[in-house]
């Protein structure tokens, strides 16, 4: 099979296995969000967001680091050894970061739900930590559908158990065990399917380790840093304000990351790409970051539209009338998609060219930003303030970015294809804004809002297909989609 089909096989498997799964995931959202209600979200929202700093930690950067490396080595061997060492490593390394993290968090005198929610979760954050390693191993040998379904039956598992527990109003720890449980499914398939691309290693501090961790640790730190962050807001929340606010920003915020996962499959899928082409052909290398760009402005603009007109139908649906005050907060979360994703290819870019020291600089730079930022909007404004600080802090980084990018790779990929694109953008708001105030009367229940938002999401897309094919951009020849730029 050609490397191009191998990647529009693997591509495919993502875009379906991560639609298939958005739908699992916010089924499962809204049944944790209706049975935790506000105040309870909060902690677990808090408890999420804690762990997120704990993966980062227990990763130090290795999964862009493996994919980075394993796609620049030519002999399968080689690569099974290189990837045995890192898959002992980690698990060894995790291990002891998850375990320190759970005995911390349980002698500092927070709530005890939080303590709770952290203790268990932790485990689903080991076991994701173990599916990770599989999951770059995976993606590495454009093997990503067994990743996909790895993930289904995590999501199908953890539905069921969570469904479970609502009918029957059982004790609310058990939304936190099903996602270990469900976790500990995915990893079962991942490892059966990747393992015979891995060459286990008894010495976990070897040679080729020592040199992994060079560039791994150095990274790793670059995105703790970038994490905190993008996380401060949720964070300063919990400072300065109640659970309950924190629970009702983690709605939206849940659903910005939920939309973020499909740019992010089609940037992600590109990594070996980008990595192999920087080193021996820099104008493919070009061609592809161009493409790429265009490519994430195309989708990015629609689901813009779609989740900003319609994040009252989606609070409405995912929430209920306690989530209501999530929906400005959505709204402008979802402008933060569009820096976000296109800073994204910068860093990629940067780290397939081994550009690691400028990432964590920058990063740097941001938390020390960030950190008054945040601290500031959220005070005045609290959830809203905390998405306002999101946004901000999505421009800055794709700024910073942008001009290190030029800086250290010798171009940019220019933006003069989001000219083409500002009447089909136009269109589509002005088509948004008519549907959503026609049907305002009807958004009060979740029957109501499911059956608008099915139409309006349906309708905006279809507008903004209809416009780029008559102005040129795309052509549907022979039942296949083509793109003309």
């Amino acid at each position: 099979m050609s490397l191009a089909k191998k990647v529009a096989v693997n591509t495919i498997a993502q875009l379906a296995g991560k639609a298939l799964s958005t739908i699992l995931s916010a089924v499962i959202l809204s049944l944790i969000a209706r049975y935790l209600q506000p105040e309870k979200f909060g902690f677990y929202t808090i408890a999420l967001t804690i762990l997120t700093f704990v993966a980062l930690v227990a990763d130090m950067g290795s999964y862009a680091t493996t994919i980075r490396d394993l796609s620049q080595q030519d002999d399968p061997e080689k690569s099974k050894k290189y990837f045995g060492a890192i898959a002992s490593f980690r698990f060894f390394f995790s291990l002891l970061i998850y375990v320190l993290a759970a005995v911390v968090v349980f002698f500092v005198p927070v709530s005890p739900i939080l303590k709770l929610a952290f203790s268990i979760l932790s485990l689903s954050g080991f076991l994701g930590s173990l599916n990770q390693t599989f999951v770059s191993v995976l993606h590495t040998n454009y093997k990503m559908p067994w990743a996909a379904l790895g993930e289904i039956c995590n999501r199908v598992v953890v539905l069921v158990l969570i469904f479970f527990a609502f009918t029957n109003k059982l004790d609310y720890s058990l939304v936190f065990w099903a996602a270990s449980i469900g976790m500990a499914i995915n990893l079962f398939v991942c490892f059966f399917s990747g393992k015979k691309y891995v060459t286990f290693q008894k010495n976990i501090f070897s040679p080729l380790i020592r040199e992994f961790l060079k560039d791994s640790a150095l990274l790793g730190v670059a995105t703790f840093l970038a994490s905190f962050s993008g996380k401060m807001d949720t964070l300063m929340l919990a400072f300065l304000r109640k659970p309950a606010d924190v629970g009702i920003y983690g709605i939206a915020l849940k659903v910005f990351e939920t939309i973020s996962l499909f740019p992010s499959i089609f940037v992600g899928m590109m990594i070996p790409s980008l990595s192999q082409s920087v080193i021996t052909d820099q104008q493919r290398f070009k061609n592809l970051s161009q493409k790429t760009s265009d490519l994430l402005l195309i989708v990015l603009l629609p689901l813009v539209i779609i989740f900003g007109w319609g994040s009252p139908l989606i609070t409405q649906i995912v929430g209920g009338v306690s989530f209501a005050q999530s929906a400005l907060p959505m709204a402008i979360l979802s402008v933060a998609l569009i820096p976000n994703f296109i800073a994204s290819l910068f860093t990629f870019g940067l780290i397939s060219a081994k550009k690691i020291k400028v990432l964590f600089w920058i990063n740097l730079a941001l938390l020390v930003i960030c950190l008054p930022l945040a601290a500031f909007l959220i005070s005045q404004g609290s959830v809203v303030g905390a998405a306002i600080s999101n946004l901000l802090l999505a421009l800055i980084n794709f700024f910073a970015l942008r001009i290190l990018f030029k800086k250290n790779i010798g171009f940019l990929p220019s933006f003069s294809f989001l000219k083409k694109l500002l009447l089909p953008f136009f269109i589509a708001n002005l088509t948004a804004f008519i549907l959503i105030w026609a049907t305002r009367d009807l958004q009060t229940s979740l029957v109501g809002s499911l059956i608008i938002f099915g139409i309006f999401s349906g309708l905006i897309s279809s507008f903004y297909l209809a416009v780029l094919k008559k102005i040129g951009l795309i052509a549907f020849k022979d039942r296949k989609l083509t793109f003309n730029f």
